[in-house]
């Protein structure tokens, strides 16, 4: 745990104290180890992931789109360069000659695209070849894919890359110049890497400064941070402050129209924020105006002097309020300016600008001093021109004119002390100067830390930016996606839970073969424990026996059936007919690894195992035996996968308590009911464990904003003045003074947005702006294939056309999405978007697979004229720009048309599609029309009421695909 708290004698102690005595409290000590404790349990869980995830690395294979770099002579003693060559080729024979356009003999380099690159370029010097070797200066690569991961992890693994700075191949480290896997799946490195692979290790910065950002809180805590140690405090030792709303500014900017739906809800959230002496959150659906309230609420702290600190969890939502900043219109005395001008705010966006959007790439640190030049420079010109300057506006234009390098220095040095917004991700703004030069200052950097997109982010993720404010405001929606979560720092928690100690391995080993083996697990099997000695069989029996002995009187006390589990010890190959009937009809073996082929005929033929095993361990006959009863292998998944993927299940059902029960009680069945000898603990191991199992969800899965307007819920959940906010939510009362919800929606045609309104909103939000009318007025086209702006087509796929081996697609859908965009641009060549600047309609390809999402890459490949991985592309002639995309990547953004791929047919059910968030997310992203594609048998019968809906309620194509 966190050091710090207990006895006070300690001189050390007595310095943290002086930390907790400058926040006024009455009895500090008492704070103190209160706090440090509470706080110790995400301090543990992150300590731990960090320390055992500093080794694990993650694989990825690419292709190399292009090189550039100089050639070599392969003999030292060549002194010809190859460019005085007659000509270069591929090949010795001279067949195959290096495009002129691939030549730069000025630079002394060569270029190579797609599959042209060689490591060896011969010269041809009238008669003699000489081979030269290719030094790569650059090059992209490109098709980046991660390899063995589960398809939930590729994300994951993905954005990894992204913050990557270098890779390795072998004993090489590969430097990377440019890192474009976000936007385009493409990096430039420095080597090309060999055998076509990299290797990336987990970098566990992230993981490192959320552990210091908890250790500050708790050991060092400052006068501005007391409204985080409240978080932490039972209710009955404080009183949260008095909010008082501001009342009406003296001048709206941006929320000026009060006859428009839901500016008086955004009016009084800005009144809320500017008043509140701690927290405020803004509450909204898809479309609602969240951004736009959070724009006026920096109009006017800057406006008063203030300076905020902007941070989100993903680049996309930094750079959308940005960009909002600069392309948002207001008036002034002046004329009509940007509200970045209007309000005289003065942005600085952290982080490499190849994560940025184009649009904000002039304030981005490396680059805001020469626009600000530029920007100075043209004013001061305007001046001089009507020769109105003064003696110091006419020196500094000289200054900025004449010495470029001076003029920015000293523009850099105005900006760091002056710049007001600071934008970043939550972990990036650590790169900001102004935080990299404060040390542990006593007094706040920021008058207000807004985070963005605050139900994709974590408590821990959330305390890193918000240690430097003095106000916090949270903005989101808890019926989107929650934070995308790491699974391996979850994994490394739970296999060092409690009393998983020397013998932890074995244990787990035990625990997952009891459940493997009783007619509740999934898929029904026999397992099988192996051990080396005698010894070890009787002693890892004997746990089994106890292990199930536990299981069965924890389903007798609840009243459900027992396991149907049945050990067998085989200390020796059976010799009777009966030792072999018992054996057969056994489902928990436990024998020595030496005498598996011995026994193997009497075994069960339903073995659980993975291919290896069954290839490695077993006979050819076996696995006759094993296919003829209709048992396949299946991936081998540990303990801690098993807890893990179901407790983040559990969390995305929370809308179907039967499948969250069943989900639990699994869970249940995974945990030790078993003592190992000389072991004595104060509760029952099963019971400890439990706890730990719940301590690492509320650390990791539910969001910042989840965990504040609602609390999470956890079996040492207490009630009344005992309860502390971070676990139970912010006390009723205080959060209805500091929160507001956004009940209007501004992006979609009333026909979309109806079904989420009723099913995910319960009719309290995402109504339309103007009502249903002035909704349909605002997405008003002549479009006129359907019949409705929310279609379900019905698609029924072959066998043949859907995989699941690693990943899932589905053919048939892709064909019907590839014929309704066909149709659709057919449309849009005459019929422009008057409401885009360059006429452009945005269509979106959306699928909650990767697989699927690459399979509609390839399919669009003769109008992208791409190949490989890409993220979109646009068709100017056409009046179209295209975005393929998955649905949790797509979360933030909106398009004019979506197509939505579901893939899953009726005889695979539905998988995560039940997770009513992401289903919200998927079916709130079209503004004028939204196109389904999926086997209507499949999702009709669904328990999850808002798919079901979708798929009944939604009206139907006017063709469908695949045989009735």
């Amino acid at each position: 745990m966190i050091s710090g708290s207990g006895n006070t004698s300690n001189g050390g102690e007595e310095w943290n104290n002086l930390y907790y005595q400058n926040l006024g409290l009455g009895t500090p000590e008492t704070v103190q180890a209160r706090v440090v404790q509470r706080l110790g349990e995400f301090k543990y869980y992150l300590e731990n992931a960090e320390r055992r995830m500093s080794r694990k690395s993650y694989t990825f294979t690419f292709r190399v789109h292009s090189a550039k770099g100089s050639l070599e002579p392969g003999n030292a003693d060549e002194r010809r360069g190859p460019f005085e060559a007659d000509f270069l080729s591929f090949d010795p024979e001279g067949k195959d000659p290096l495009p002129e356009e691939s030549i730069k003999a000025n630079k002394n380099e060569v270029s190579f695209e797609e599959n042209r690159v060689a490591r060896t370029i011969f010269a041809h010097f009238k008669g003699q070849v000489i081979p030269f070797t290719l030094k790569v200066r650059s090059a992209v690569l490109s098709d980046i894919e991660p390899q063995d991961v589960r398809e939930d992890e590729e994300e994951d693994a993905l954005d990894f890359l992204s913050e990557a700075n270098d890779l390795q191949s072998g004993k090489d480290r590969i430097k990377i110049l440019r890192n474009l896997v976000r936007r385009e799946s493409k990096l430039i490195v420095d080597k090309i890497p060999a055998n076509g692979s990299f290797t990336v290790r987990y970098n566990t910065y992230t993981l490192n400064r959320q552990r210091q950002a908890i250790e500050d809180l708790a050991i060092s805590p400052l006068k501005h941070h007391l409204p985080l140690i409240n978080l932490v405090r039972q209710e009955r030792d404080f009183t949260w402050g008095d909010l008082r709303p501001i009342a009406n500014p003296k001048q709206w900017f941006v929320l000026t129209n009060e006859n428009l739906d839901g500016t008086g809800e955004q009016r009084d959230f800005v009144q809320k924020a500017l008043g509140t002496p701690d927290f405020a959150f803004l509450e909204g659906p898809p479309g609602s105006g969240k951004t736009t309230a959070l724009l006026e609420l920096i109009a006017q702290v800057i406006g008063k002097d203030g300076r905020v600190l902007m941070v989100a969890s993903t680049h996309v939502a930094v750079d959308n309020v940005l960009e909002r900043l600069i392309t948002t219109m207001v008036e002034t005395p002046s004329g009509k300016t940007n509200l970045k001008e209007a309000c005289g705010i003065i942005p600085l966006r952290i982080g490499d600008e190849d994560n940025v959007s184009d649009l904000v790439k002039p304030f981005c640190l490396g680059n805001f001093p020469e626009t600000e030049r530029q920007r100075i420079l043209k004013g001061l010109s305007s001046v001089i021109s009507r020769k109105e300057q003064t003696p110091s506006q006419e020196r500094l234009y000289h200054t900025l004119h004449d010495d470029p390098a001076e003029g920015r220095r000293q523009i850099e040095t105005l900006l760091l002390s002056t710049a007001n917004l600071i934008c970043g991700t939550t972990l990036g703004i650590l790169r900001a100067p102004i935080i990299k030069g404060a040390g542990h200052t006593s007094e706040a950097l920021f008058d207000y830390v807004i985070l963005d997109e605050a139900s994709k982010t974590t408590f821990q993720e959330f305390l890193v930016p918000a240690l430097y404010g003095r106000r916090w405001i949270l903005s989101g929606d808890v019926r989107q996606l929650s934070p995308y979560v790491d699974q391996t720092p979850i994994e490394e928690n739970l296999r060092s839970a409690r009393t998983f100690f020397e013998h932890g391995e074995e244990d787990r080993e035990i625990c997952c073969a009891a459940y493997l083996a009783s007619r509740y697990s999934r898929p029904k099997g026999s397992a099988l424990l192996l051990r080396v000695t005698d010894e070890e069989v009787e002693e890892c029996a004997h746990l089994a026996r106890l292990q199930v002995e536990g299981l069965n009187r924890a389903r007798q006390a609840e009243k459900l059936d027992p396991t149907g589990i049945i050990v067998a010890t085989v200390p020796e190959p059976p010799r009777t007919d009966v030792d072999k009937c018992n054996l057969l009809a056994s489902n928990l073996i436990v024998t020595k690894q030496s005498l598996l082929r011995e026994i193997e005929p009497y075994l069960p033929p339903d073995i659980q195992c993975d291919d290896r095993s069954l290839r490695d361990l077993f006979s050819q006959e076996y696995s006759r035996r094993m296919g003829g009863f209709g048992a396949h292998p299946h991936k081998s998944q540990s303990w801690e996968n098993e807890i893990c993927w179901r407790i983040g299940r559990m969390h995305e059902l929370k809308n179907i308590p039967d499948k969250r029960q069943a989900l639990h009680q699994e869970i249940m069945m995974l945990v030790p009911y078993f003592e190992r000898d000389g072991v004595e603990a104060k509760k029952p191991r099963n019971e400890i464990v439990i706890d730990d199992i719940e301590t690492i969800r509320r650390i990791a899965l539910p969001s910042v904003l989840e965990l504040l307007q609602q609390g999470f819920e956890t079996r040492r959940m207490v009630r009344g003045a005992d309860q502390i906010a971070l676990y139970s939510g912010l006390p009723a009362n205080v959060l209805a003074l500091r929160h507001t919800l956004l009940s209007c929606q501004h992006r979609m045609d009333p026909d979309i947005s109806l079904l989420p309104r009723e099913y995910v909103y319960e009719g309290q939000a995402l109504n339309d702006a103007g009502g249903r009318d002035g909704m349909k007025e605002k997405r008003a086209w002549e479009y006129d294939r359907y019949g409705s702006r929310c279609i379900w087509m019905d698609i029924r796929p072959s066998r043949k056309g859907v995989c699941s081996e690693r990943t899932w697609f589905n053919l048939k859908e892709v064909a019907a999405m590839k014929e309704e965009f066909e149709r659709f641009i057919e449309w849009a060549k005459n019929h422009p978007n008057l409401g885009d600047d360059d006429g452009l309609w945005s269509v979106a390809f959306l699928s909650f697979y990767n697989g699927q999402t690459r399979q509609i890459m390839e399919s669009l490949e003769s109008f992208s004229h791409r190949r490989g991985i890409y993220s979109g592309f646009e068709m100017p002639t056409s009046h179209v720009k295209v975005d393929i995309c998955t649905v949790d990547r797509f979360q933030g953004h909106e398009a004019d048309v979506v197509f939505l791929s579901f893939v899953r047919p009726k005889w695979k059910g539905v998988g995560f599609l039940n997770n009513r968030n992401r289903l919200n997310v998927a079916a709130t992203r079209a503004r004028y029309q939204l196109v389904m594609f999926g086997d209507l048998k499949n999702f009709e019968a669904s328990e999850e009421s808002f798919l079901k809906a979708l798929a009944t309620e939604s009206a139907k194509g006017p063709i469908y695909y695949g045989k009735r």
